[in-house]
């Protein structure tokens, strides 16, 4: 797989998985269909309704931004396990910064620490 297929193939996956992506010097744009075939995707501008088309050769995950919507939970916000929920799910993010096997290790480490 070329590096451009593969660049493509990741521009589908976040695409697939965010509602708005900001791209260089382009306003918020709510993503609403993507189209495998033609390597395009639509959608429209958060701050003036502009219709926007475009390629996939046009994204830059390196530079654009991705955003996805979650549910909250309302029990990450009552009492004390509120706050250790809170702290666990940041704990957790900062570990999907970094690579693969230091996120397992770590895994690994706090499984043993517990048992």
């Amino acid at each position: 797989m070329t590096m451009l297929m593969k660049n493509l193939s990741l521009v589908e996956i976040l695409l697939s998985e965010a509602n708005t992506i900001i791209m260089d010097d382009c306003e918020g744009i709510t993503i609403e269909i993507i189209d495998s075939e033609s390597k395009t995707f639509c959608g429209t501008g958060e701050e003036t309704g502009e219709f926007y088309q475009i390629d996939f050769d046009d994204v830059n995950p390196e530079t654009n931004f991705f955003y996805k919507e979650e549910l909250m939970n309302e029990k990450d916000y009552i009492g004390e396990n509120g706050d250790k929920r809170r702290e666990a799910k940041e704990l957790f993010a900062s570990l999907l910064d970094k690579d693969v096997n230091s996120v397992l290790n770590t895994l690994l480490a706090l499984s043993k620490g517990l048992s």
